[in-house]
């Protein structure tokens, strides 16, 4: 989940990332794997994508009508399929 919120991070923030770019991001998160002796790690990126795609249909409930959820600093959020979405007033 770190390496897919770090690469959507910077995207959201500055730009999209080439492949070549999520590929890199993806091996220092590799070579941190390796040296926590971390075993069956895909070798790239591409070889990551489709085990990401597993876990989070094998691991993760699928949200059929929205949830709203209520914090105490008054804002309102909805859940919108896997992504937070504001629903009530800024911030």
């Amino acid at each position: 989940m770190l390496i897919y919120y770090s690469i959507a991070a910077y995207e959201l923030l500055e730009h999209r990332l080439s492949d070549a770019e999520k590929e890199e991001v993806y091996d220092v998160f590799y070579r941190v794997g390796i040296r926590m002796d971390l075993k069956d790690l895909p070798s790239s990126y591409v070889e990551w994508l489709p085990v990401r795609e597993a876990h989070l249909s094998d691991n993760l409930q699928k949200v059929t009508t929205p949830k709203t959820f209520s914090f105490n600093t008054g804002n309102t959020w909805v859940l919108c399929g896997s992504r937070y979405c504001s629903k009530a007033r800024s911030w």
